[in-house]
């Protein structure tokens, strides 16, 4: 029986698969690194970080993690901000 819907199914599954990944580098790599990036550019007056803002690859592993922690937690305090007024009481 699971040979009718082997066919069937192999792209459905191929088609999620791409879509999770595709949600994950957009949504975890790339956002909280353009978030945090012109931060840092604005706190450090331009000196940090050192690669532009479309070099991710190139980027050293610190400032990867500075730049892309910082995204990160504004967009956790954006999300929080968000959500505050719809939580229960």
């Amino acid at each position: 029986m699971s040979e009718i819907f082997d066919p069937l199914s192999r792209p459905l599954i191929a088609a999620g698969r791409f879509i999770l990944w595709l949600a994950w580098e957009v949504v975890v790599l790339w956002v909280p690194w353009y978030v945090g990036w012109p931060v840092w550019r604005a706190v450090t007056l331009g000196r940090f970080p050192e690669t532009a803002a479309g070099d991710q690859e190139e980027a050293s592993t610190l400032e990867t993690v500075l730049v892309w922690g910082l995204g990160f937690l504004i967009l956790c305090g954006v999300a929080w901000l968000v959500a505050k007024p719809f939580g229960s009481a």
